[in-house]
């Protein structure tokens, strides 16, 4: 093995590697001394073992050369845990149902809630980042759906597009996977796939409909290439590698362009170091060029559609950033939390793996190859440094959301799997026994009983338990409305004439976990709102202008338009969710009757550590001041008998 032959050789792995593809610097030029002019070197006394230096070097080279999965075995485990993602994970943000999940449906389907943001008078959200490609995504899971049941079809759609969705992020995740096994080795790789697929960040992120998830994907497929573009990871001095250098910078540079221009503007951020440094090392007219053409054909398809949807010229992009930056009103109308958010936040999604990506930047700097020097260990941290700026940009302005951070959640994975590499060889050098001294082994694991094996077991076994609490949580605390929508679709509305007299499903202080109108069978079936609590402004449905229309009625400050309120008689069912040991006030009604219920967790009552982590029986416990129920009620005076399925 390589590094036991450095270890006799006395020499770094990156010595044995790197002076068999190149002469040095002094036999190019043709310089320096020869050997019958240097001075005799003074012998050095024995040493009993290699210095901790060396042995560091040793172990970094046992890491680089680790065992991996393959490209496509990597894919289809991020993959699998993308599918049990789409049809498992809770809709976390009521912008993903009201943004992008209703616009589309209306759409595709004609009819569907709209928000003050698509009104022309605002103009904030693009069309064309729901036709590319999500719309595709949504017709083909509906038609694939109702091939295998007619009347489900629609609902199983939702789900499908949401694997589509979690597909994409797989393919991404599986490029940054690769690009990371190549430049930093084996171990850094297989943690980072680890992380990739289990962190329960990227659990809901990577299935979200959101432009910020679009963004976390084109951004990492951009942070991928970029890594690939860098010195010593495809020899220049091939024809061949020359042209892959240059497919790289250009995807890169694509990549990045579409995750600010299609997806959020704001994500820019995280791609100002690949920036700097492909404009450093190509110059400004080649890195010019490649972004000139790529923000040019992405403009220009979102101007001509949200052209055409809106009814006049609009730029949605410009129309985001001119609301959220130069705005006297701003995002700060719907909430602001401290500086702290994000770092608590990432703590509960990524836990022991964001811990190690704090600790990534001084580990790559400081544990390196003998040969590489602190400018080398700088470059080296610099794919890791768009995320550090990302975090910093967010907790500095003062509206915060949770999905806003997913742009940075799998360069979080990569950095920690990275850390975990690293440390694990300092470990190793300084608790493990000598190179010379370890048994040879037929793969390319360390030694079970070493104890660089038991701190990456250490990691892995704290990592998977910890992820499993918290993915355990969000299910099993808080996924009630998924349940609870699809029992409505299912076994109630779906059994009702698609045509005849109104349909109302009535939501009240509820209104924003409504899992999106894929979840009412045809138009006869609406969505309306009941006066409860709420006092801000409330989606309204689509009118007769469509898309075009819903000038009248909206604003953007927030204000309640009590004209969006309907009357509880006129409601066929209701979905609500109960105080704990309490009943729904609506049900106080004679006219309506429970029909399902399922727990739900009230969070401002639930306590810690069972609010954020599922613990077998503890949970319970903990938990059950908090339990309050999410209940169906059915009108009993306008109920429309079922019919059979």
């Amino acid at each position: 093995p390589v590094h036991l032959r450095c270890a006799r050789l006395g020499t770094s792995w990156e010595d044995l590697v790197w002076s068999r593809r190149m002469p040095s610097t002094r036999q190019r030029r043709g310089s320096g001394p020869t050997a019958r002019e240097r001075p005799a070197a003074t012998p050095k006394p024995p040493s009993s073992a290699p210095s901790l230096r060396r042995r560091v070097d040793a172990a970094l080279a046992r890491a680089y050369s680790a065992w991996s999965p393959e490209t496509m075995t990597a894919f289809r485990i991020i993959a699998l845990a993308r599918v049990f993602a789409a049809n498992a994970s809770i809709v976390t943000d009521c912008d993903e149902v009201f943004n992008y999940w209703e616009p589309m449906h209306y759409i595709l389907q004609g009819f569907g809630q709209q928000t003050w943001e698509y009104s022309p008078l605002f103009a904030l959200r693009s069309y064309a980042f729901l036709l590319f490609p999500y719309a595709p995504f949504a017709t083909i899971g509906q038609w694939v759906g109702e091939m295998f049941d007619a009347k489900n079809g629609k609902m199983m759609g939702f789900f499908l597009c949401r694997q589509a969705i979690g597909a994409i992020s797989a393919a991404t995740d599986t490029a940054l996977y690769a690009a990371v096994r190549e430049r930093y080795g084996g171990l850094a790789a297989r943690f980072t796939l680890l992380f990739l697929a289990l962190a329960p960040g990227l659990f809901h992120a990577s299935v979200a409909l959101l432009p910020s998830s679009f963004a976390m994907a084109l951004s990492t497929l951009g942070l991928a290439y970029w890594i690939r573009s860098r010195p010593g990871t495809v020899p220049p001095q091939t024809q061949g590698g020359q042209a892959h250098l240059h497919s790289y910078v250009a995807g890169a540079v694509c990549s990045f362009a579409a995750a600010s221009l299609y997806g959020w503007p704001f994500a820019i951020v995280v791609a100002l170091p690949a920036a700097l440094d492909l404009l450093a090392r190509f110059g400004i007219i080649r890195v010019f060029v490649y972004a000139a053409i790529a923000a040019a054909a992405l403009l220009a398809s979102s101007v001509v559609v949200d052209t055409h949807y809106y009814g006049k010229p609009v730029v949605a992009m410009w129309n985001l950033v001119q609301y959220n930056v130069f705005s006297s009103k701003g995002p700060e109308l719907y909430g602001i939390e401290p500086a702290s958010f994000y770092i608590k936040n990432l703590l509960v999604n990524f836990h022991v793996a964001f811990a190690m990506f704090l600790l990534a930047p001084a580990a790559v700097l400081l544990v390196r190859p003998l040969k590489r020097s602190v400018l080398d260990g700088l470059r080296e941290t610099l794919p890791l440094t768009g995320a550090f700026l990302w975090i910093a940009f967010l907790s500095a302005l003062p509206h915060k959301e949770e999905r806003f951070g997913s742009v940075c959640f799998p360069v979080i994975a990569a950095g920690a799997g990275i850390a975990v590499a690293r440390t694990n060889a300092v470990v190793d050098a300084l608790f493990g026994p000598p190179p010379a001294e370890r048994p040879r082994q037929n793969g390319s694991f360390v030694s079970v009983d070493s104890p660089g094996a038991l701190f990456l077991w250490t990691i892995a076994i704290a990592f998977l338990v910890l992820s499993a609490a918290r993915t355990g949580a969000m299910l099993y605390n808080y996924g009630a409305p998924n349940t609870v929508y699809s029992t409505l679709y299912a076994k109630h509305l779906r059994h009702m004439d698609p045509v005849g007299d109104d349909v109302n499903v009535c939501v009240g202080k509820e209104w924003h976990r409504f899992m999106s109108s894929y979840f009412l069978p045809s138009a006869r079936f609406h969505l309306r709102y009941l006066e409860d609590g709420f006092h801000g402004q409330l989606p309204q449905a689509f009118g007769p202008n469509g898309t075009r229309g819903g000038t009248e009625g909206f604003n953007d400050d927030n204000r309640e338009d009590r004209s969006r309120y309907v009357d509880l008689e006129m409601c066929n069912f209701v979905i609500d969710v109960t105080d704990p040991g309490k009943s729904s006030r609506f049900e106080r009604s004679s006219h309506f009757r429970r029909i399902y219920s399922t727990k739900f967790v009230h969070v401002q009552r639930a306590r810690a550590p069972a609010r954020i982590l599922y613990i077998p029986f503890l949970s319970e416990y903990l938990l059950q001041d908090a339990y309050g129920e999410y209940v169906i009620l059915r009108n009993e005076d306008r109920g429309e008998p079922a019919k059979a399925a």
